[in-house]
């Protein structure tokens, strides 16, 4: 059978519980830790519940980086577009520029 299990420091962050609260709890009997030291995931939810609010912070954090990413590519794609419109303009100023330049000779 493979459960998850903690160390002490792991549970504390997953769980939002200082390292002493989760001491006190193991000290105290409430909760406890297996022959390894660690303390069973399933421990964990019985005395503190479910982590959601952990799970939830996480998929913020995903939706938050997935908006950046397509934020970035959309300003990407803008730029590509200003520098492929910009191209044009300077090769059309060129071709003026060569045919004036061609006119000018032409006269003189």
């Amino acid at each position: 059978m493979n459960t998850t299990k903690f160390s002490v420091m792991d549970a504390s962050k997953a769980f939002k519980k200082s390292r002493t609260t989760i001491y006190e709890a193991l000290k105290n009997g409430e909760l406890s830790r297996d022959h390894d030291g660690l303390i069973d995931l399933s421990e964990l939810i019985r005395v503190y519940g479910n982590p959601i609010a952990v799970q939830s912070s996480t998929r913020t954090e995903q939706v938050q980086k997935d908006v950046q990413v397509h934020v970035q590519s959309e300003v990407e794609n803008v730029l590509k577009d200003q520098i492929s419109l910009l191209k044009n303009q300077l090769d059309l100023a060129n071709q003026r520029e060569k045919s004036l330049m061609q006119h000018i000779e032409d006269l003189t």
